[in-house]
């Protein structure tokens, strides 16, 4: 993956409004370097030992489904399974290397669900401590960034974002939860960028009525993934 664009936008706004385009050239290498991201549990032996013995149990039976079922079938497309863990994955680590976030494992991971979350898919912290909240679409030929910010509208008006602050507080050192309490957090939408007119998408996307409504919170990012054969 390559980062092609980033820009923040001065709405005029408290809210940070940030855009990030991402390319991924090589589905195949992308999803190995998935798989090695995902099966990487140190972060567990942080967790108090009660805690590692609970998302142990979560994340091994999860791990093994995604790697076995998904991951590892891969080859040079993006299959309909794959395609939304791809925005998720590769917007959360865009997310590290340009704004130095620190990610949490990915929701599916943490949350005791198998597959499906419910929820949000992806989760960082950034340097501010806020707990930024994702959601990522996929559509093979079209850009759903309306379907992105239209889950994020939804999930915020369903309180899943405080709900996930049971898991997430056992994963946070840094105090990112009690700037939740604050009303300091983030959002991000995530999705797959096909449009032949890539800025107009993301204009749009900056403009629409579903962005401003979430205008109070602390940082917005409208994160676009482009699968680019080179």
């Amino acid at each position: 993956m390559k980062i092609e664009d980033k820009k923040k936008f001065d709405l005029k706004v408290p809210c940070e409004v940030h855009y990030i385009h991402v390319v991924v050239t090589d589905v195949k290498t992308r999803a190995e370097e998935i798989i090695q991201s995902v099966q990487d549990t140190s972060w567990i032996s942080k967790l108090t030992p009660l805690n590692q013995l609970a998302f142990k149990s979560r994340a091994e039976k999860t791990i093994k489904a995604l790697v076995e079922n998904i991951f590892s079938k891969v080859d040079d497309t993006v299959t309909s399974e794959f395609g939304e863990y791809l925005v998720s994955f590769t917007a959360q680590e865009s997310l590290c290397i340009e704004y130095t976030h620190q990610k949490f494992p990915i929701a599916d991971i943490f949350k005791n669900r198998l597959l499906g979350n419910g929820g949000f898919d992806f989760h960082t912290e950034s340097p501010n401590k806020f707990i930024l909240f994702g959601e990522a679409k996929y559509k093979a030929r079209s850009s759903p960034w309306k379907d992105a910010l239209e889950q994020v509208n939804d999930f915020i008006a369903e309180g899943k974002d405080a709900g996930e602050l049971v898991e997430l507080q056992q994963l946070s050192k840094s105090g990112a939860c009690d700037e939740f309490l604050q009303g300091r957090k983030g959002f991000a939408a995530a999705f797959s960028l096909n449009a032949v007119n890539k800025k107009k998408a993301i204009e749009d996307a900056i403009k629409s009525a579903l962005l401003a409504s979430l205008l109070t919170h602390t940082e917005i990012y409208i994160i676009g993934v482009e699968v680019r054969a080179e």
